[in-house]
């Protein structure tokens, strides 16, 4: 009887302790701290996370403990996309990719680099004469250098690789003074299915790219310039034909993103779309033949 009510006991306690844990997680998701569905590298599988930074933009690809990390918006969000990439579980960023050096691209990324282990950081190259004399790009650039990781320019056709992700450069082609049209585009594979990411390149880098060639098609797409209409490329579009689009905005944003031509077009050309101002992070779950939204 004695063991049996030790037993007994013992399973007392670790249920106690479960259902402690449980509400524990349930309240830091909750509060934003941990998202909500994912079970950070339980299953292997890959998680695209859209994240809420407000008028900017950052993309997290994570497949167990690793991630590719695509911009972390303005500065002072660099430390909500370290505590989210944290609470994902990943510990090491095998690429940090510098879409394009505006401010709400890459002001976070200097604490995001701080924190964490970084393989490579990749950045499209950009003529002398076009690069910006900003504060915030300075701090960028000597962070990278204070934490001694590699820095390579990212070119049209380069391929780079984590786990099942696989990740191709699709511009810029050609270079232009607007860095808005210098961004990093970036198609990001798992098996066949495939998710587009625009940066903020608009209609001169859009139309370089689809004269360039290539196969452009993906399932997501993640709208250029927050929705902006300057980055409605129609024959590009055309050729991604997304089942689904996500754009990464700030709620009554002083630039009017997403503009009205964007919404338009994706609702006359029945693609769902879903809005970081109004859903906060956008988390979706991507298998070699489909993908589902799990947040968001």
């Amino acid at each position: 009887m004695a063991k049996r009510g030790s037993k007994m006991g013992s399973k007392l306690l670790s249920g106690l302790i479960v259902a402690l844990l449980l509400a524990v997680i349930a309240f830091l998701q909750g509060n934003g701290v941990l998202p909500d569905t994912v079970n950070p590298n339980a299953d292997g599988a890959v998680y695209l996370h859209i994240i809420d930074v407000g008028q900017g933009s950052s993309t997290l690809i994570q497949q167990g403990n690793e991630g590719i990390l695509i911009d972390a918006g303005e500065s002072d969000y660099g430390k909500v996309v370290s505590d989210y990439i944290n609470a994902c579980g990943v510990d090491t960023l095998k690429y940090v990719v510098a879409s394009h050096p505006h401010s709400d691209h890459i002001g976070g990324l200097p604490a995001v680099l701080r924190n964490y282990d970084v393989g490579e950081v990749l950045m499209p190259e950009i003529d002398e004469a076009n690069l910006p004399a900003t504060r915030v790009y300075e701090l960028f650039l000597d962070t990278v250098a204070e934490r001694g990781f590699s820095a390579s320019y990212c070119e049209v056709g380069d391929i780079y690789r984590m786990g099942d992700v696989t990740m191709q450069i699709l511009g810029p082609v050609t270079q232009i003074k607007d860095l808005n049209n210098m961004s990093a585009i970036c198609k990001l594979s798992v098996g066949d299915t495939d998710v587009m990411v625009l940066g903020d390149a608009e209609t001169k880098e859009l139309k370089s790219v689809y004269k360039h060639g290539g196969n452009f098609e993906s399932e997501l797409l993640l709208m250029g310039h927050h929705g902006s209409s300057t980055s409605l490329y129609y024959d590009f579009l055309y050729e991604v034909d997304p089942l689904e689009a996500v754009i990464s905005c700030g709620r009554d944003n002083s630039y009017g993103h997403p503009h009205e031509e964007t919404i338009t077009y994706l609702e006359e050309n029945d693609i769902e779309y879903w809005r970081t101002d109004y859903s906060g992070d956008i988390v979706y779950r991507l298998h070699s033949d489909g993908f589902e939204r799990i947040e968001g």
